[in-house]
């Protein structure tokens, strides 16, 4: 019974995003209350679209903490030049005039 019900769905099948209508809800039918196929006990759409949601602001907040980090890795090398020209620049400095007076 099941294997005609499957073929019959199979030969028939229109890709379709509405998962009430895709071949597995077809051939096993709705899913129980609280459950969706697949995902075990207590899931539901609505916690589902939560996940995503979720997961969607954490990818994005790690993708901006890589590039901030990216930035902060900048700043440190220009902070390591300009030091460097600094102690260049001192260094010139006492060797010209001889020492630093305030």
């Amino acid at each position: 019974m099941f294997q005609k019900k499957a073929e019959e769905i199979v030969n028939n099948d229109n890709p379709s995003t509405n998962e009430a209508q895709d071949s597995l809800s077809q051939l096993l039918g709705p899913d129980n209350h609280g459950r969706l196929r697949a995902m075990g006990r207590n899931m539901d759409k609505t916690k589902l679209v939560c996940f995503q949601v979720k997961h969607k602001c954490i990818a994005e907040m790690q993708e901006n903490q890589l590039h901030l980090q990216k930035k902060v890795n900048e700043l440190q090398e220009v902070i390591k030049k300009m030091k460097n020209q600094v102690s260049a620049l001192i260094y010139l400095y006492i060797k010209t005039y001889g020492s630093i007076s305030t």
